[in-house]
């Protein structure tokens, strides 16, 4: 309960830090490569400004995007493991900082300025093992607790199916805007590692096994936001691909005319 209070002050502080920083010199620019989010604008400035000492010091030292993305999905193995030996709390925290890393590994590679597709590759592959090893680790040690076990099964499928959506409209050329991706991989770990990090102070506040049912109803909404974010995705893809095919018959029709025309037979 200290080390939580501790951090939680800590975290507090920052904000406070932040406010007066806006109040004085203003907000740092919202990234245009950063997607839309169900989070406030505030917040997320606010906490690409504390990461920012790192992402300076990984461009100093020469770290690339890619070593940060491996930390970071090793630091998701170890919250894993954690929460299967049911040590909640100290798997929330792990995999909340493998979300910082992730985050990181993402401004790294914006800010390196080189072609950046191989470690999107790298960073969204590693980013759904360590959601997967996460989820599944949180499945198998609330499997005695009816509600968080279904719930998380239903957090694996909506994550795989919007992870999915993504990746196969992107691959068929339809590239997703920002208003499709609002909920990203950043909100379900904030979702999914946050009521792991207070399941000890939920259990001292209430009653033990208080956090199961938090955290059973934090993966309900990890399933809920999901799902309707993978149905935005696709439903904004299929409209994408729709408008290419069309273009595309058009322009065939129109090559096929042109040569009509220059063969003579119009």
């Amino acid at each position: 309960m200290m080390v939580l209070g501790g951090v939680c002050l800590f975290l507090v502080a920052t904000m406070a830090i932040f406010a007066g920083r806006c109040a004085t010199i203003g907000r740092p620019p919202e990234d245009e490569c950063v997607s839309a989010s169900v989070l406030p604008a505030w917040l997320r400035s606010w906490w690409r400004w504390m990461c920012s000492p790192l992402v300076r010091a990984c461009l100093r030292l020469g770290i690339p995007a890619e070593a940060v993305a491996l930390l970071g999905v090793t630091a998701s193995a170890f919250a894993a493991v954690a929460a299967v030996s049911r040590s909640l709390g100290f798997a929330g925290w792990m995999y909340l900082s493998a979300a910082s890393l992730a985050g990181i590994g993402a401004q790294v590679a914006r800010m390196e300025g080189r072609p950046g597709r191989a470690a999107a590759l790298l960073d969204g592959s590693l980013g759904r093992l360590a959601e997967l090893m996460m989820l599944g680790a949180l499945v198998y040690t609330v499997r005695d607790h009816e509600g968080a076990l279904v719930a998380g099964l239903f957090a694996m499928g909506a994550t795989m199916l919007t992870s999915d959506a993504r990746l196969r409209s992107e691959a068929m050329g339809a590239a997703l805007s920002s208003r499709a991706s609002w909920f990203g991989r950043s909100e379900r770990a904030l979702l999914i590692g946050g009521p792991c990090a207070l399941a000890p102070a939920a259990d001292a506040l209430f009653h033990r096994g208080a956090s199961l049912d938090i955290l059973a109803a934090s993966l309900v909404l990890v399933a809920a936001l999901g799902a309707v974010s993978a149905v935005r995705r696709i439903h904004t893809a299929h409209e994408a691909l729709r408008t290419i095919d069309a273009l595309s018959d058009n322009s065939r029709e129109s090559g096929r005319r042109l040569r009509l025309v220059r063969g003579g037979r119009v």
